[in-house]
């Protein structure tokens, strides 16, 4: 015996000795074809082997990058079955050292799994462990140990055929049904693909699975986890991983179909977190609702059913960041058909913190909507859980609203789950309801629901909070057909306008979210019509305002109501005696208002004053609401819903303004824009939308009259005004320093006409952004901060002769100014501004800048004939350097005018006087801007120009120059046969005509400076 020991003792030894040496002596990797080929064998699909290790004690082979192709008969994108990270194989010891492989056990490590129900039913894994279907047949695997490009990328699997022509198996390559003593899924991520019911491709992360004694016509067992990273609310360990587990015995696999195949086990929660469960399963169901949910569940599946009975309890739930503070728990029994997609509630005890509500029924998911038969009750439970939870969901009641009372439901549902027909009654009494911002409690003493397939009637119920009670009973008919209708009457004798405020935002009414006020409102209104449209809706009562005030959430500032007798008929309501103010603005008249939803007014008003500036901050941007949750009518939601929920804050709302049509006649006695003041206006309005029409347009303005129309674009966030107006003798100074900084310049009475738009921040700006056509005519004026006159005597070196003084005035006087502009962004341009001062008549071209107040104008002064005489007639300047005379006896002085309205700089137009003087062509004080308007017109660009009738294209710089020399020296021609030159007075004619010289030569001879010598003119014979 103890030679007998000894030998098993040393046997033992080496086996062991041989268990630890032979994997490090041999190189598994030699055999990695064979194994591939086994292995498709035995799953009966493509696989991918990466680099492998071996080990003796027990027998397992290590893969690294193992990959199980898909079945060919499932489309899912060219995605494998099964990739692993890691693959563990463990093998049976004695076959192996027959050269067979007889696989025991697989392991899985970090795996990606593809599940697929095609759209006859069938699962892709339902075909593991079958003969793989025919592939074209690629070059045979190589023999031999792999080289390092192998090693670096798996080889590509063999198929059916190369497994067969391998030295795997000497049979034909049937494959037998896969059977595992253990099959371990590590920290895997699970796809399931739903063809069938053509559900998109979910995907599940950190998944374990263990499934013992597998094979699929026999039970075997299976546990399951899923685990989910912890947001740590509510948790005692912050950090732990959530999870959920299934455990049970499961199986024969039903191969014609999967969900046939029993189950029986159990599903427990371990403090999961909602919110971490609905980026799990990726379900927009779960969206906003939180809370950690623990409990335990036994489920079983036969005969394609899966009855599931449990106790789950949800702490801490929140809906949309509203804590309703109380924990949910739910006692279930419940079957789904999987075939027939159709669950029976047998039992569902819910109890929302105290309150208990048991629902009953079958609910039938094929259909679109999902139909439902359920029952719900509930018999002397308190209201405050079931009105803190509806509160949050946003329905019946307002955010934050408390509810205490009792209620008795029993009302059975049937029909499409988001608008089921509903049978029962519903009441609730005693009820009191209080909000942080309602500083009294709102009480309603009894309120009764009956409901019916077609209709949910209420009895008289009544609402009241202080010294206000409103009456109400309404009817909801057809309510689960869009063509659903209301018949409500809301009375409110001598109501509290803010006590009625108050019972409207503890219902949840969204109309006044934002609004307060103050005052008496008695109501008596009975509304009939379609849901769906309000502004259909018919109305019919009367009410009256009176000392109220109202604070809009879409005005700047409070209305007040002295006065109003409100009539409603049909879909409008009318306020006759109307008597209200808006800031300094007090009006009275009468307010037509159909279509609330977008108003549409019509109106007589009389005004005493509008300030501009407070009506364009008064339509200010409506504040952001928070976004409506897309809710339904539903089986829980009885009463429409209110509107009135939390959520995601959505953009701001457009302007009140943005939405009415509509108008009327008004009545301003004053109208102010800054310092511009219009009064006794008289206009007709028309909105549209943000767009303000006053046409036809007429007031008082500063001792003369304006008319004409306006247009107000209130949609930019900077308004635009468009204006077509003519005044008629307005005092020039008080208009222009209202509209500009131009101050104290300008005197006169004005008549004009403007065709412009601006748009500016105040009406002392409007000048910097005018865009337009501007005509004016000024009379018996006076140009401030120059004298006109003097600048030109000293011009043309006549200071202190007869009629001119030597000293200057700080004005000019203006018999009369007229002339056009073309104004760009505060830049006026014009090219026939013309002046009578005494003394003589000045026209001018060129630019205003009404923005910085510079000037850069040519000017030509003509002084009439009796002046010209005074101040030496054609013997002064120098040789006449600056100043000409014409065939009138009249000078001629052209000037350029530069700097700014309060320091103008005035000098000789040295060019323009060359230009005279080469070709005598002097203006008259009748047309003092012919030549200015011909010259340097075309030096401007000037357009307009006909020839025979069709218009030129303007033309400058030089040959516009020389076009208008040469126009003008054929003009002067024609006027003077004889060729007389008129540069001084009284000068016979020349008995021959003197030869015209080219007008080039001459112009180049002066700008060369002398260089191209002048060719002598020929002696008269």
């Amino acid at each position: 015996m103890r030679k007998l020991g000894i030998t098993v003792l040393v046997i033992v030894v080496l086996l062991i000795a041989a268990g630890l040496i032979i994997p490090h002596v041999i190189d598994i990797n030699h055999y990695r074809g064979q194994i591939q080929a086994e292995l498709q064998k035995r799953l009966g699909r493509t696989v991918q082997l990466g680099d492998m290790s071996f080990s003796l004690i027990p027998p397992a082979f290590e893969v690294q990058n193992a990959v199980i192709g898909s079945d060919p008969q499932f489309s899912n994108d060219n995605r494998p079955f099964a990739a692993a990270d890691k693959l563990k194989i463990r093998v049976a010891f004695w076959p192996l050292l027959s050269k067979k492989l007889d696989v025991k056990s697989l392991e899985l490590d970090r795996p990606k799994i593809e599940l697929v129900r095609n759209q006859q039913g069938v699962w892709n894994f339902s075909t593991l462990g079958q003969p793989a279907q025919p592939a074209s047949t690629p070059a045979p695997s190589k023999q031999g140990p792999p080289t390092s490009a192998e090693k670096a990328q798996p080889s590509p699997p063999p198929t059916p055929q190369s497994a067969q022509s391998g030295q795997a198996t000497q049979n034909s390559g049937a494959a037998s049904q896969l059977s595992l003593a253990n099959l371990s899924i590590v920290d895997g991520q699970v796809a399931i693909t739903d063809q069938q019911k053509r559900q998109p491709r979910a995907v599940y992360n950190h998944i374990d699975v263990t499934l013992n004694n597998f094979a699929p016509d026999r039970p075997f067992f299976i546990q399951a986890a899923a685990h989910l990273p912890s947001d740590g609310k509510g948790s005692q360990n912050s950090g732990a991983k959530e999870t959920i587990r299934l455990q049970g015995k499961g199986g024969p696999i039903q191969q014609a179909d999967i969900l046939n195949t029993p189950f029986d086990g159990t599903l427990a929660l371990d403090q999961v977190s909602l919110a971490s469960a609905q980026k799990f399963v990726n379900s927009q169901a779960l969206s906003g609702i939180n809370a950690l949910a623990t409990g335990q569940a036994a489920v079983k599946n036969a005969n394609s059913k899966i009855t599931s009975s449990g106790n789950i309890e949800l702490q801490n739930p929140q809906i949309r960041s509203v804590n309703v503070g109380y924990p949910i728990t739910i006692n279930y029994d419940a079957t789904d058909d999987l075939n027939n997609d159709v669950i029976e509630i047998r039992k569902g005890d819910i109890r929302l913190g105290q309150t208990p509500l048991t629902v009953t029924g079958t609910m039938d998911l094929r259909p679109t909507p999902s139909q439902a038969d359920l029952k719900l009750t509930t018999k002397n439970a308190s209201i405050e859980e079931a009105a803190r939870l509806a509160s949050a969901f946003g329905v019946a009641f307002g955010q934050g609203t408390n509810v205490k009372g009792t209620i008795n439901a029993d009302i059975a549902a049937k029909g499409a789950l988001n608008k089921p027909a509903m049978n029962g009654h519903l009441d609730a009494t005693n009820l009191v309801l209080t909000t942080k911002e309602v500083p009294q409690p709102v009480k309603v003493p009894a309120i009764d629901l009956a409901l019916t397939p077609q209709t949910i009637k209420s009895n008289d119920f009544s609402a009241t909070t202080g010294s206000t009670t409103v009456n109400v009973n309404f009817a909801l008919n057809q309510y689960t057909s869009p063509k659903s209708t209301v018949d409500a009457t809301v009375r409110a004798p001598n109501a509290n306008i803010a006590e009625l405020l108050n019972i409207a935002h503890a219902a949840g009414v969204s109309a006044v979210q934002g609004m307060t006020g103050s005052g008496v409102l008695t109501l008596n209104v009975h509304a009939q019509g379609p849901t769906k449209n309000l502004s259909a809706l018919a109305l019919s009562g009367t009410g009256k305002l009176q000392n109220a005030s109202l604070k809009l959430p879409s005005l700047t500032q409070p209305i007040g109501v002295r006065n109003a007798d409100m009539a409603f008929n049909r879909n409008s309501a009318t306020l006759n005696n109307l008597a209200a103010s808006v800031g300094q603005t007090n009006a009275t008249g009468q307010l037509t208002m159909k279509n609330f939803a977008a108003p549409q007014v019509q109106f007589t008003l009389k005004a005493d004053k509008v300030d501009v500036n407070q009506l364009q901050q008064l339509m200010g941007t409506a504040p952001a609401q928070p976004k409506r949750a897309a809710l339904e009518h539903s089986f829980w939601h009885i009463v429409p819903e209110a509107q009135a929920e939390a959520g995601p804050v959505s953009s701001p709302q457009p302007s009140l303004l943005n939405k009415i049509t509509g108008g009327g006649n008004v009545s301003i006695g004053t109208v102010t824009y800054n310092d511009l003041v219009l009064t006794n206006v008289h206009t007709r309005v028309t909105l549209d939308r943000g767009l303000i029409h006053l046409n036809p347009l007429s007031a008082n303005l500063y001792n003369g009259t304006e008319s004409g129309s306006a247009t107000i674009d209130m949609r930019p966030a900077q308004p635009v005004y468009t204006l077509a107006l003519n005044t008629n003798k307005v005092d020039a100074n008080e208009l222009i320093s209202s509209v500009s900084d131009l101050k104290q310049t300008l005197y006169g009475l004005l008549n004009s006409n403007v065709n412009a738009t601006f748009s500016s921040t105040s009406a002392n700006a409007i000048a910097r952004s005018l865009n337009g056509k501007l005509g004016i005519n000024l009379t018996n004026g006076k140009l401030m901060n120059v004298d006109l006159l003097h600048e030109l005597a000293s011009v043309g070196k006549f200071l202190g002769a007869p009629g001119v003084p030597s000293a200057a005035q700080s004005f000019t006087n203006l018999l009369q100014l007229s002339g056009n502009f073309n104004v760009k962004n505060g830049v006026a341009q014009t090219n026939n501004l013309k002046a009578v001062i005494a003394g003589g008549t000045m026209a001018a071209a060129g630019l205003v800048n009404l923005a910085d107040q510079s000037l850069n104008l040519h000017v030509t002064a003509v002084l009439d004939k009796a002046l010209s005489q005074k101040v030496g007639g054609n013997q002064i300047g120098g040789f006449m350097n600056t100043a000409l005379a014409n065939n009138q006896g009249e000078l001629v002085i052209p000037v350029i005018v530069t700097g700014t309205f309060q320091h103008p700089s005035v000098a000789p137009d040295l060019q323009q006087i060359a230009q005279m003087k080469l070709k005598n062509l002097l203006p008259t004080s009748k047309n003092p801007g012919a030549l200015t308007s011909g010259i340097l017109g075309q030096i401007l660009g000037k357009k307009g120009a006909t020839q025979n009738g069709n218009a030129q294209q303007p033309q400058g710089g030089l040959s516009g120059i020389l076009g208008a020399i040469g126009k003008q020296t054929q003009q002067q021609q024609q006027q003077q046969p004889n060729g007389a030159v008129t540069g001084n007075q009284g000068q016979q004619p020349q008995a021959q005509p003197t030869p015209t010289p080219n007008p080039l030569d001459s112009i180049l001879g002066r700008v060369l400076g002398g260089k191209k010598k002048a060719q002598p003119t020929p002696t008269p014979k």
